[in-house]
């Protein structure tokens, strides 16, 4: 299942950055909401989100895969 929207990353913009902007702006409340929805994370698995921020290739997967 691919996003809805898919946001046009901005010159600079942090992958985190670009992950809010996709949950903002496909409806989700939250970053965490649009990862677990897409089974990119489990509801309780707050290591391998903080992972996403230390590591910004892991983020750079995940939002491939959600492309």
């Amino acid at each position: 299942m691919a996003l809805l929207v898919r946001p046009i990353p901005y010159p600079e913009e942090s992958p985190g950055g670009l992950l809010l902007r996709a949950a903002e702006e496909n409806g989700w409340q939250s970053p965490v909401q649009l990862l677990t929805a897409y089974r990119c994370i489990r509801n309780s698995d707050e290591n391998h989100l903080r992972t996403l921020f230390v590591r910004p290739e892991a983020l750079e997967e995940i939002m491939h895969t959600l492309a």
